[in-house]
């Protein structure tokens, strides 16, 4: 009788220890898919295999053992991944509530919403408060990305006016429409959307239209070079630095036509003789966010501007937005006799041709945990990306050119909680609609044990690269044709239309100030809320 309970106890063990471990796998898969490739996913894939055949030479027996070892490297990053103190999930969360309190009608809340959101974003030491909510049982099933064909939009027989959806509503009334509670910084407020992958759908715009929008997002189809291939199988396979550096050496030829492969070859260097040696000030507990913009980021965006042409820069540091300081004082209309506001400070700023085209946000040092700052300096990105975007309309330069080539531009956000980066943009493709993309997301590695989380941020940094080359392209069009339109309509006697009527319209009403002096930059709770951080001064 107790040899027949012992078995009986141990065949449910195993089983129970069998459910949980396919529980975990399937956990840590869905929780942890936007460490993928996003762009070329299909070549991607065919590289991953290609790459673990290589590093894997044993024979296999079985198609389970061959699907194990396919999905080796993955899971050992992802499990890596998971002993972060956040998940992407939880961010997105967070975000989204912080992003979004009563609601009140767009027309009458945006009326000193923009200001008192500037004063907001500029306490260093305040933080918003959030109400977390947690996503619906049928939202968490179908969270599944779908695999169906890509809309490009716009086209150029898009209007210029509606965008119409598959559910019949026009986008301009479905973005507007605030979800239930939603914060009084909600995007929906502004007109904004945010799309991309792992970004949760607004319980007021329905799975269809959503689907859609999520499909209309224009990603980079970057083409990845056999160069570029061959590079990445070598950093894969390497055993230690001194390895990867001589078949560095080896491939670098003096007169490389390859932009793409010299890019990848500088960023490797770059590893390799800084970032991998031993001792380095990022392994530190104590590393701030000063160190590991000064050692890790800033060099690598100045790798990624380098030999672009078109007069495209990047300037690190802590810096004010200037184009930031003329949409506050555009909302603020200040008297003569008052200072002019400062822009949004910023990390880093990228430019073309004097233009701000993107913006740098570093929500703390290597080892941070600091969950509220990481969503309080997503909100600032969001907020500075559009004062941009509405600076280029505007301009002098460009606010009598065609919406036709302006709906095309870009403004870009690259941001980073930890060794964790975001980038994002966002564009104008429609009157009065922002949209809001995530580019991709990748890890900053520091140790030579973690060189592959270099395979899909390789890619990832170079898209940027090309995005802000296509950006630069535009404006230049954009200028040459606000040129054309002023010689036109000087000749023909009438006023040249402007860029600004396509602006979202409510938030340009002057706004009361929040407040005065100290109290102007004190941040408040909106809500009472049950969290302690509430009664955080």
């Amino acid at each position: 009788m107790q040899t027949r309970r012992r078995k009986y106890k141990i065949t449910q063990r195993s089983k129970m220890y069998e459910e949980r471990k396919t529980h975990q796998a399937k956990h840590i898969i869905k929780k942890h898919k936007h460490a993928t490739l996003r762009n070329a996913s299909n070549q991607v894939l065919n590289f991953q295999e290609k790459l673990n055949e290589t590093m894997f030479s044993e024979p296999l027996h079985s198609e389970s053992e061959l699907e194990e070892n396919v999905t080796h490297i993955k899971k050992k990053q992802k499990m890596e991944d998971r002993e972060l103190p956040f998940s992407k999930d939880d961010v997105d969360k967070e975000t989204q509530e912080s992003l979004g309190a009563e609601s009140t009608g767009v027309v009458d809340i945006a009326r000193g919403l923009d200001e008192e959101l500037d004063d907001e974003l500029d306490d260093e030491e305040g933080f918003i408060t959030l109400e977390s909510h947690l996503i619906s049982k049928e939202d968490s099933e179908n969270s599944e990305p779908e695999e169906l064909e890509h809309v490009i939009y716009p086209t150029q027989k898009s209007s210029s006016d509606v965008w119409e959806l598959p559910s019949g509503r026009f986008g301009k009334d479905v973005i507007r429409t605030l979800p239930k509670n939603a914060h009084r910084y909600h995007p929906s407020r502004f007109s904004v959307i945010r799309l991309g992958e792992g970004v949760r759908r607004p319980e007021s715009i329905k799975r269809e239209d959503w689907s859609y929008f999520q499909r209309s997002l224009p990603l980079p189809r970057n083409i990845m070079t056999d160069k570029c291939e061959k590079i990445l199988f070598l950093l894969a396979q390497a055993e230690s630095p001194s390895d990867l550096e001589k078949s560095l050496l080896e491939e670098r030829k003096p007169n490389e036509l390859d932009s793409q492969f010299k890019f990848y070859l500088d960023i490797l260097d770059f590893y390799v003789r800084t970032i991998f040696m031993s001792g380095t000030a990022l392994r530190s507990r104590r590393a701030q966010e000063s160190t590991l913009g000064t050692l890790l980021v800033h060099p690598i965006l100045n790798l990624l501007t380098t030999g672009t042409g078109n007069k495209q820069e990047y300037h690190p540091g802590e810096i004010f937005s200037d184009s930031s300081a003329r949409q506050r004082v555009l909302r603020r209309h200040p008297r003569e006799d008052e200072d002019r506001p400062l822009g949004q400070k910023v990390d880093g700023l990228f430019t073309s041709g004097g233009t701000e085209v993107g913006i740098v946000e570093l929500s703390g040092g290597p080892q941070t945990a600091d969950l509220p700052r990481y969503i309080k300096d997503h909100v600032r990105g969001l907020w500075s990306m559009r004062d941009l975007l509405n600076d280029i309309i505007v301009g002098p330069d460009f606010s009598s050119g065609s919406f036709a080539q302006m709906r095309y531009v870009q403004i870009f956000f690259f941001h980073t909680h930890g060794l964790n980066v975001e980038i994002w943009t966002i564009d104008l493709p429609v009157k009065g609609v922002y949209r809001m993309g995530l580019l991709g997301s990748g890890i900053l590695p520091i140790t030579w044990e973690d060189k592959t989380q270099l395979l899909p941020l390789l890619p990832l940094l170079w898209d940027l690269r090309m995005s802000i080359v296509a950006t630069a392209e535009r404006l230049a069009k954009l200028k040459v044709s606000a040129s054309m339109k002023m010689v036109k309509d000087r000749h023909r006697g009438c006023t040249s239309t402007n860029l600004k009527q396509y602006m979202f319209k409510d938030i340009q009403v002057t706004p009361t100030k929040a407040g005065t002096g100290k109290n102007a930059r004190t941040l408040k709770p909106r809500r009472d809320f049950s969290s302690s951080d509430s009664n955080d001064d």
